[in-house]
């Protein structure tokens, strides 16, 4: 069953105009196809509270957890709600108050220049791969476009700057920082260096950006360049703490934590410098950081690109849920993103609509590959498990010749033709199938599982680094979630390590995860009979 949508409008007052789209889209990424307004922070992940609107009128969506936990009490009693919590569900007017504009839109523009929009597309940017680093064969084909830099130091080179005086000591004393103003945030990325400048006065960020170098985060620590990068490079003075979060590589007396991340801290002069690396691989260290993003109420957090390990939450204790048998599995990557990807079908598998409409598709997203096995199973080509049907049984099903051969392979199937052109074409294999029907298993089992052998779940979330819309409506319709579990859903997508952001707001790491977290304990279920179980159970 496919979830219907319906034409909505949506009146922003501030700009006086009026658009008109499909309900259930995201309010945050509706303002950002339309280019209305320019990114935020944290891109719509909830977690920098920059993209505060006011709802007018009677349609008020009820706030939302993190409209609760980052606006004040007296903001959300007013109407006040953060666009990227909540979806379009019926006609709505709002004011976008401090939300940044994009350059085409003029605040409280002439009426008579109301304009009606019915562009329905998602709008995604592609850019070089270097938003979400650290992983090399991390599958972020597409996202989108990282902000530039408010000061372009692309063509700076460290290796010019002069060595800091003022060596580095094994344990500071943490009195020396109760009254630490401002701190920066280096990311070490594939051919850049990616900060954010916090304000520990303001609680907020100032300033942001990235600077191509060909320089390592773990160079400039090895040879004390950290100070003359943060001055000479970026321009920043002032800074009394340093936090950098990079590749692994070796260091002295280092601490582990959850056996995620090693963590180390030195003196350099005045500044307190404190480092983040992963604790085995690149992917622990994203791990890490995505359960910063969530609180600790009894919630499954699913990445959908590392499915081999699954958390629960419940008061401040972790429990992390492992599968070997998933290591190699993500669903973000059974089919790669290409250039120019296909975004969207129409019910008879034509294509409606891809990134760039001018060049041939080459590719799938993930959103569009589940929706397009959503139509497929609801149209017979394949069977409950994912399999292709053969030829024969399409055309005693009554499919159409045009449909039946496209398929690869008349007695057994292994694959199905989604696009051919002389220049390019895209097939779905029988192994693809395969792979995601084997991670709708694994999910479903582990939601039912952490349900009748922990605890009751209050939400599962569901996190990519890209955002796909219509992601958990194909989800829902595949048989991913158990009914009982489908109201309880919350997606999350972007950059979850602008979350470093709150280790400023303890005077000391160790602290901060003390505060934040209990205990952490690992559960293999490839070896739990009852796990096993239940997964027999979902595949039949």
């Amino acid at each position: 069953m496919f979830f219907t949508k319906k034409e909505v409008s949506v009146k922003i007052n501030n700009i006086n105009k009026v658009f008109r789209t499909l309900s259930r889209k995201n309010l945050y990424q509706f303002l950002i196809d339309e280019n209305i307004v320019n990114h935020t922070l944290c891109k719509g992940s909830g977690q920098c509270g920059k993209c505060k609107i006011l709802f007018i009128g009677k349609n008020v969506p009820s706030p939302s957890y993190k409209d609760k936990l980052i606006l004040a009490d007296i903001n959300v009693s007013n109407d006040y709600r953060l666009a990227c919590q909540h979806s379009i569900k019926s006609d709505i007017e709002i004011d976008l108050l401090d939300m940044s504009l994009a350059e085409n839109i003029t605040p409280d523009g002439d009426d008579s220049k109301n304009t009606i929009s019915t562009n329905s597309n998602t709008s995604i940017n592609l850019n070089n791969n270097d938003d979400f680093p650290l992983i090399d064969d991390y599958p972020t084909h597409y996202t989108d476009e990282i902000p530039e830099p408010l000061i372009d130091h692309s063509t700076s080179s460290v290796t010019d700057g002069k060595r800091s005086s003022g060596g580095t000591k094994e344990r500071p004393d943490d009195t020396k920082y109760e009254g630490v103003s401002d701190c920066i945030i280096l990311i070490q990325q594939r051919k850049s260096i990616r900060y954010y400048c916090y304000s520990a006065a303001l609680d907020t960020i100032f300033m942001e950006g990235s600077t191509k170098t060909e320089e390592k985060l773990t160079t400039l620590i090895q040879n004390n360049f950290v100070p003359d990068f943060i001055h000479n490079v970026l321009n920043v003075k002032n800074i009394d703490r340093i936090l950098i979060v990079t590749e692994k590589f070796h260091v002295d007396n280092t601490e582990t934590f959850m056996d995620m991340i090693n963590y180390t801290r030195f003196e350099i002069g005045t500044m307190l410098c404190e480092v983040v690396m992963p604790y085995k691989d690149n992917h622990d260290i994203i791990r890490f950081f995505r359960l910063l993003s969530s609180d600790s109420n009894n919630k499954l957090i699913i990445s959908l690109d590392m499915l081999d390990k699954i958390y629960f939450l419940n008061a401040k204790n972790i429990t992390e849920l492992a599968s070997n048998k998933l290591s190699t599995i993500n669903i973000s990557s059974i089919f790669p993103v290409g250039k120019n990807p296909i975004l969207s079908f129409n019910s008879d598998l034509s294509i409606r609509s891809v990134l760039k409409q001018e060049f041939s598709a080459d590719s799938l997203t993930l959103a569009s590959m589940l929706e397009l096995i959503s139509i497929m199973k609801n149209e017979g080509l394949i069977d409950s498990k994912f399999k292709l049907k053969n030829r024969t049984e399409l055309l005693e099903n009554k499919i159409d010749l045009t449909t039946a051969l496209k398929l690869i392979g008349s007695d057994i199937p292994t694959g199905f033709y989604i696009h051919r052109e002389r220049s390019s074409e895209i097939i779905l294999t029988q192994a693809q199938l395969d792979q995601v029907y084997q991670i709708r298993s694994h999910i479903l089992s582990v939601i039912e599982w952490t349900g009748l052998n922990i605890l009751k779940l209050s939400n599962i979330v569901f996190l990519t680094t890209e955002h796909f819309e219509g992601l958990i409506d194909s989800m829902i319709t595949l048989g991913f979630i158990p009914k009982d579990y489908q109201d309880k859903i919350i997606y999350s997508s972007g950059d979850s390590r602008v979350q470093a952001i709150n280790i400023f707001k303890e005077r000391d790491f160790s602290i901060f995860l003390k505060e934040r977290f209990r205990s952490c304990s690992n559960i293999l279920l490839d070896d739990d009979k009852s796990f096993q179980d239940i997964q027999k159970t979902s595949n039949n």
